[in-house]
C-alpha cells in the first residue's frame, strides 16, 4: 500500500500483528501500529484477538490476513 492510498483511509487505524521481524519493518514504513504475536503457532485467531484488543470498534473492522507477505516470485498450482 503506498502512502497516497493510505491517506484515503478515513478514521481508520492500520494494525499489523506479526511474528517475523521483517514484517514489522515493512509495516512501520507505512506508519502501522505493530503488535508481536507470541502465539502465532496457535492459528490466525490469535492474531485477530490481539488486534481487537488494541482498538475501540466504532463502525466495523476489516481483517486482511497476510499469511505469506514476504513471498516472492510466481506460484503455479498444477
Amino acid at each position: 500500500m503506498d502512502h497516497k492510498k493510505r491517506s484515503r483511509i478515513k478514521g481508520g487505524e492500520i494494525i499489523v500483528v506479526y511474528r517475523d521481524e521483517r514484517v514489522k519493518e515493512i509495516a512501520r514504513k507505512y506508519k502501522a501500529k505493530c503488535i508481536f504475536n507470541p502465539n502465532a503457532h496457535l492459528g490466525q485467531s490469535e492474531g485477530i484477538k490481539l488486534g481487537l484488543r488494541e482498538i475501540e470498534v466504532k463502525d466495523g473492522v476489516m481483517f486482511l490476513p497476510g499469511d505469506m507477505p514476504l513471498l516472492k516470485g510466481r506460484i503455479s498450482i498444477d
